[in-house]
């Protein structure tokens, strides 16, 4: 791998592995396969956090909104739809979502 912006190959990456495992630095690795050493430690660090989402350990937060943040949205576009053609007209915050209205401790229905 001499490019440095070509992939990683599946011969390189084990080549790659092999050698960590018998204790080679990310310096060793880098020389051997002729690579910045920059990308050796960025490959075994995305391989490490892509284990640990796999494994349930790491959220991805490629996955999409949470159940609660679905919920919230549902609940301000309901609020939204209760507002007056001036109130949209001049953008204001759905009903329970003003800053007056929560400091005087309205919550949104």
């Amino acid at each position: 791998m001499t490019n440095p912006t070509q992939s990683w190959s599946r011969s390189d990456w084990e080549r790659a592995r092999q050698l960590r495992e018998a204790g080679g630095s990310y310096q060793d690795i880098a020389d051997d396969l002729g690579v910045a050493v920059h990308r050796v430690s960025a490959k075994f660090a995305n391989v490490r956090h892509r284990e640990r989402i796999e494994s349930g350990t790491v959220k991805d937060y490629n996955s999409g909104p949470s159940p609660k943040a679905l919920i919230e949205r549902q609940a301000r576009a309901v609020a939204a739809s209760r507002r007056n053609q001036t109130a949209q007209l001049c953008g204001d915050p759905p009903p329970g979502y003003s800053a007056l209205d929560k400091k005087n401790g309205h919550t949104p229905t």
